[in-house]
């Protein structure tokens, strides 16, 4: 196969259709930093975004997000999601995957104080990384945005330091 990524791809999602359950994670995660290129798997993600299990759900939700606007026909599920879970991880990630797949500014609205709140409590660095580029993309300024970030960029963790400077940076401007 001439593509790497086409192949790798292929691999995982032939691992997927099998039902392989218990790798399931460590491949949806390794298809989503593959990012778009890695869409034509989304037909094998999708039905993770049903699992009784919160955590492939997030997982799948969080490939979903990584695969963006390409992921679109999955918004109703994850609209649906949105509305059943009381899980509150999952409805910010589910959230900020709907950002993201179908940007619009009432998904922003709805999205932004939940990832002011991520940004500042989350105790994964990758999640406050996400909300901090989040909060800069959505463009909306309010005095509990800008003091979650102004929080945010001291940090421990120097990537979120510096997304949280750039999302002030695009607030401000």
């Amino acid at each position: 196969m001439d593509d790497p990524i086409a192949g790798k791809t292929a691999i995982i999602r032939m691992s997927l259709d099998g039902g392989i359950s218990h790798t399931a994670i460590p491949l949806i995660t390794a298809l989503a930093e593959i990012g778009p290129a890695a869409a034509p798997a989304i037909s094998a993600i999708a039905p993770y975004l049903n699992s009784g299990n919160v955590d492939l759900r997030l997982v799948a939700t969080y490939a979903m997000a990584r695969f963006g606007k390409v992921a679109k026909a999955e918004v109703p599920q994850l609209e649906k999601t949105l509305k059943s879970s009381s899980n509150n991880m999952e409805n910010a990630v589910t959230l900020w995957a709907l950002t993201k797949i179908d940007p619009t500014p009432q998904r922003a609205e709805k999205a932004a104080p939940v990832m002011a709140k991520v940004v500042t409590d989350h105790p994964n660095p990758d999640a406050r990384l996400e909300a901090a580029i989040s909060l800069g993309e959505y463009g909306i300024k309010t005095p509990e945005i800008k003091q979650a970030l102004e929080a945010a960029s001291k940090d421990q963790d120097p990537r979120v330091k510096k997304a949280a400077a750039a999302a002030l940076k695009k607030l401000s401007s």
